[in-house]
């Protein structure tokens, strides 16, 4: 290479060099924030064994200078959940950066055995990822399914109302498993019929109790409805909540009830336990 032509390169290449070195400016404004790829992220695996899963989602960041996330934690300070950003399982992490214009991965696991007594694992898990940038702070939900159990009508139902019919029919919840109603429940055109020993948990309940404002777990039976519960004496139907630790298991206000058409029925209710 000729000697001019050598020094063109080197001085090319230290430019480049020098510029790479060059640090990028980050954004300290209120103004500046992150966003997420969801808001809610679900484990839907109705878990059979112990077993670790695996989601993710991603943090973008739209702003023209680097933010800085001073930390990340989990919300529960015993979590079924850990995260990992940096190549390590962690509950909390400090200054993660996320360049301009830029985005990163967020792994999170669930490690649920399903045959804990459901004070030790709940029905449904619930947990936040916590992020502070500049003062403003972010969530983002984390939800999984820690119980074998029959989840009705669906597990992504929250908030949603969701119709059994049947075609005037009857419809017998008859397996030893119990039943979590997660969602909105509505029976119409149908009779659904709880036997002796059937375990009912309603997932929801009062968002504001004074003045009965209402955000999820209701089993409502329309105008052609009907709802039998047969327990017995020494096995009677259960209906309850879903957070059965200490603390919560008898704790008012859980869930928002059943609700029976004033034209439904007849309906029938025999040694049940409604909570």
């Amino acid at each position: 290479m000729q000697p001019v032509k050598l020094l063109v390169f080197l001085g090319f290449t230290v430019l480049l060099f020098l510029g790479s070195c060059q640090k990028e400016e980050f954004t300290d404004s209120m103004d500046a924030d992150i966003t997420f790829s969801t808001d809610t992220l679900r484990f839907d695996t109705v878990f059979t064994e112990r077993a670790t899963i695996t989601r993710f989602f991603k943090i973008y960041n739209k702003n023209d200078k680097a933010v800085k996330i001073k930390d990340i934690h989990l919300e529960e300070a015993n979590s079924f959940f850990r995260f990992n950003i940096d190549g390590f399982d962690q509950s909390e992490v400090d200054e993660v950066i996320v360049w301009a214009n830029d985005s990163i991965y967020v792994f999170v696991e669930a490690t649920i055995d399903p045959d804990l007594p459901v004070s030790s694992s709940p029905f449904i898990i619930e947990d936040k990822l916590v992020f502070n940038v500049n003062g403003n702070i972010g969530r983002v939900v984390i939800e999984a399914f820690g119980q074998n159990a029959n989840y009705v009508p669906a597990r992504d139902a929250t908030g949603g109302i969701v119709l059994l019919s049947c075609g005037g029919g009857t419809v017998v919840w008859d397996d030893p498993k119990p039943y979590v109603i997660f969602g909105v429940l509505v029976i119409e055109d149908c009779t659904l019929i709880w036997p002796a020993g059937t375990s009912v948990h309603v997932h929801g309940g009062i968002a504001r109790e004074e003045d009965q404002v209402y955000n999820d777990g209701l089993i409502y039976v329309g105008n052609n409805g009907q709802l039998r519960s047969e327990g017995v004496e020494d096995n009677p139907v259960i209906v309850q909540g879903d957070r059965l630790e200490p603390g919560f298991a008898e704790s008012r206000g859980q869930w928002s009830g059943i609700r029976l058409a004033s034209n439904s029925g007849p309906h029938h209710f025999q040694y049940t336990e409604i909570k």
